[in-house]
């Protein structure tokens, strides 16, 4: 008999009194040799998540005391005289202007500053003098110079070039086009140019996602080529509707500074500097992965260069919101340097009496002793209060009721007791240390704790007909209370060893790595069989009865893999790339507590190959085929486990990006095909059979340009029709899975002026477009199910000053009330209604 696992002890969930984590690791399966770094490192109290982080952003903030350095020897300022503008232009060594660069002008208790804007160019007001001025930029060595301010005659432009900085420094550059990344790690874990990459990767910046005013994960990746999001409709508090090429990504799709998330817990966008999205399988690299590939969220990392930023919005449902970007080296050389985002948030939503009231705080500290050593402490805590928004019948919402339409603010939960309070923190590093000019370590730790507390009041179909209305007049319909209370501990370390070797018309980088994922997750639910009524149109909210029933279930999974990559560049066009992997990966499941554990031990091989031809002209075209599994947790009706879920993918494609980078374009085509899908087995009502398929063939384009100087636009197109190739329910074969769009495409563009009347204004709008969707089955009257189309506008405004910014972002501008998808004839979602936001940031 199988040993219960017990990694999890909750004495009393509702009251929350006890909670451990890693008890009796041992009978949790075979798990010896599975850690490669102690978690123990890792195992702290509740407690030590929230005072770690406010102390180390506290001595962070207080550092600039001691760490301010002072302009050396003599200068001499007359401060009576008019002030003079110096102009000027920040680029990097390849002419690639640098945004936010900060320029520092220093004359003994005299201080002036300024930051540079969209296209690189700055100006500074001095007074004429002698200054020491400087020049930072996060991810670059700052430089310095002595500058003198003639009382009379022309100042010259003054332009200033940076290299990078040290090991592990975040480099945010762009060139002519803040839209516009040159590199993307996820793709290869090395620094092989997106140009270079035979695999479609899409990235989105910070400048893309301040001009759009995105307020989350799912609006970020709205003009994304291949992601389809939002696809159930209004739910600000979670990340699950989120699909790569058709394939959910929100299970195992979604990862953090290149390790595994946990999709109970959520990313703000706030706290990122860039997302990357690497299409296709890529278990190659990150173990058990979605077939559509992974969403990687990097996050602001420490600066050398002084950054202080602060703003407050305020919009649509009483959002408020504060925030506090805060940053600088701790040292004259900069060997220490750190970061502190600080967000807190008090907002109402789109559905009544739900809020989305937030408080972060994610410090950093980086230690960089030369330019061979880097470590940088990486840690958050966050605590949201918000709710469960839910799914409404299809009558009322898509397809016409006698009563009219059903309000999109309507709340089928119980207000009062319907809430839902999340906390997760988690603490890692980031380790890199060179050795000599070819070989390289890099190591990636972190652990994540999740914690959620959710009451909601369930709508469920009690309806004869199937519509989920119990009466004739279809207004009312039950619901039943639940509690529920995730439990989830994730651990994960990635280690790499990286050469790089040869030069000339041959190049080679190998990549060899080893990485552990020990994901444990314990959910208690409480249920009622007691049905609460609701009329949807006259609604009157009664007392709950409180659930009683009780079940408990627990999942451990714990991932070993092994990983080697050959990376060759030959004859300075011909770009090869070749990776193999084997993971061991074990799994430890109890859905109920008086019955054994479930123990499942899988072994996955995956590879992925792929040749790429850069011409010297920019076009890149490539081929490539890789590899993805999921494991599938569980057997079947006679004892017999199930295998994983396996995926390839054959894609070919071309990429153009010119020598200057004002394009970076992006036309692929793929094939995907998953099989040992779970299917009903239609000689067994009770069993489950691996017989099912599902294919992904279809085209994707994306745009990224700087045409002109202060105009940023992403462009993208989707045709991807998803078919189930193969099952045993006759109406589904040959449909697409629910929620699938056939096609999607969007624009975005942003301009900022530069004449001299109105320097800084700028404004943006896009607009994107969704194919209709298979609904699922229907009644009578609606057989089958199609979501109609849907076109939505997005605008913004906004006005840069010196160290001020006013922005105002307004989604789905024509408040279109839309479905995005349905699953059922009583299961409709509600799509975003419009939103305005407006925002006052200020830089000092």
């Amino acid at each position: 008999m199988a040993k219960r696992c017990e990694d999890f002890e909750i004495d009393n969930p509702q009251a929350d009194e006890h909670l451990s984590f890693g008890k009796d690791r041992a009978d949790c399966g075979d798990t010896k040799g599975v850690f490669m770094a102690g978690p123990a490192f890792l195992s702290w109290r509740k407690s030590a998540f929230l005072c770690v982080p406010l102390l180390l952003m506290f001595l962070a903030l207080d550092a600039r005391g001691f760490a301010q350095t002072k302009a050396d020897g003599l200068c001499n300022v007359s401060r009576t005289a008019e002030a003079r503008s110096i102009t000027g232009a920040i680029t990097d060594t390849s002419g690639a202007m640098i945004t936010s660069a900060r320029v520092e002008a220093e004359c003994d208790d005299l201080q002036r500053q300024t930051q540079s804007g969209a296209d690189g160019s700055y100006r500074l007001k001095l007074n004429p003098g002698q200054y020491h001025l400087r020049v930072s930029a996060p991810g670059f060595t700052p430089v310095s110079q002595d500058l003198v301010i003639p009382s009379d005659g022309n100042v010259s432009a003054l332009n200033f070039t940076l290299k990078v900085g040290q090991a592990g420094s975040t480099v945010t550059v762009t060139a002519d086009s803040g839209y516009i990344a040159s590199d993307a790690s996820t793709g290869t874990k090395t620094d092989l140019p997106l140009l270079e990459t035979p695999q479609s990767i899409s990235t989105i910046t910070r400048e893309q996602m301040d001009d759009q005013g995105v307020t989350g994960l799912s609006s970020l990746l709205l003009y994304t080529a291949g992601v389809a999001a939002q696809t159930q409709g209004y739910e600000p508090s979670r990340d699950w509707s989120i699909s790569l090429r058709g394939f959910d990504a929100t299970s195992f799709g979604l990862f953090h500074n290149g390790l595994f998330w946990d999709s109970y817990a959520q990313t703000d966008s706030f706290e990122l500097e860039r997302v990357e999205i690497l299409k296709g399988p890529s278990s190659v690299l990150y173990g058990e992965n979605t077939p559509g590939g992974l969403i990687n969220m990097v996050t602001k990392k420490p600066v050398t260069s002084l950054l202080r930023r602060s703003e407050l919005d305020y919009g649509s449902y009483d959002r408020v919101q504060l925030t506090g970007d805060f940053g600088d080296a701790l040292d004259r050389d900069g060997h220490w340097s750190y970061r502190a985002p600080v967000l807190y948030r008090h907002s109402g939503t789109q559905i009544d009496h739900i809020p989305d009231n937030r408080f972060l705080v994610a410090p950093s500290l980086r230690w960089s002793p030369n330019s061979a050593t880097s470590l940088t402490l990486l840690m958050d805590y966050q605590y949201d209060h918000t709710g469960w928004i839910q799914f409404m019948p299809g009558y009322g919402t898509l397809f016409p009721n006698p009563n009219g339409q059903i309000p999109t603010s309507l709340d089928l939960g119980q207000p009062g007791w319907d809430k839902t309070i999340r906390r997760q923190a988690s603490a890692g590093y980031e380790f890199t240390q060179l050795f000599g000019s070819h070989w390289s370590f890099h190591q990636n730790l972190r652990e994540l704790l999740t914690k959620s507390d959710t009451r909601f009041t369930y709508y469920g179909d009690g309806s004869t007909n199937g519509s989920g209305f119990i009466d004739a007049a279809m207004t009312t319909i039950l619901r039943y209370p639940w509690e529920y209370y995730p439990r989830n501990n994730t651990f994960a370390v990635d280690n790499q060893a990286e050469g790089k070797f040869g030069g000339g018309r041959l190049q080679q980088t190998i990549l060899a790595g080893a990485d552990v994922l020990r994901y444990n997750s314990s959910i208690t639910y409480t249920g009622s069989d007691t049905s609460i009524p609701l009329n949807l149109f006259h609604p009157v909210y009664g007392p709950v009865v409180l659930p009683s029933d009780y079940s408990k279930e627990r999942e451990n999974v714990h991932q070993t893999g092994v990983y080697l990559q050959d990376q060759l560049k030959f004859d300075t066009h011909w770009v090869l790339l070749l990776s193999g992997r084997n993971d061991w990966v074990n799994s430890i499941t109890d859905f109920d507590s008086s019955q054994p554990a479930t123990v499942q031990p899988d072994h996955h091989l995956s590879g992925r190959a792929g040749l790429l031809c850069v011409s010297s002209s920019g076009f890149a075209p490539y081929f490539s085929y890789s590899q993805s599994f999921v494991p599938n947790v569980g057997t079947n009706f006679y004892g017999q486990p199930y295998k994983p879920t396996t995926a390839g993918q054959y894609e070919a494609g071309i990429k153009y990006q010119p020598r200057n980078a004002r394009y970076l374009v992006t036309l692929s085509a793929f094939n995907i095909s998953e099989t040992n899908v779970q299917t009903p087995d239609p000689a067994n009502p009770l069993n489950t059979i691996q017989t099912g398929a599902e294919r992904s063939r279809g085209i994707e384009l994306e745009v990224k340009a700087n045409p002109l100087q202060g105009l940023n636009l992403t462009a993208s197109y989707t045709y991807d029709p998803v078919k189930i190739t193969s099952t045993t329910i006759p109406d589904q074969l040959g449909t697409s899975p629910v929620a699938t769009p056939r096609s999607m495409g969007s624009v975005w563009g942003d301009y900022v002026l530069h004449t001299r009347t109105a320097r800084g204004l700028g404004f943006g709008g896009g607009v994107r477009t969704t194919s209709s969707t298979y609904g699922g089955l229907g009644d009578s009257l609606h057989p089958s199910i199609t979501v109609p189309s849907y076109t939505l506008f997005d605008g913004a405004l906004h006005y840069d000053l010196e160290r001020w910014r006013v922005a105002v972002n307004g989604a789905n501008l024509a408040d279109k009330r839309y479905v995005p998808s349905c699953s059922g004839i009583d299961n409709c979602y509600y799509g975003y209604r419009r939103t305005v936001n407006g925002s006052l940031r200020f830089t000092w």
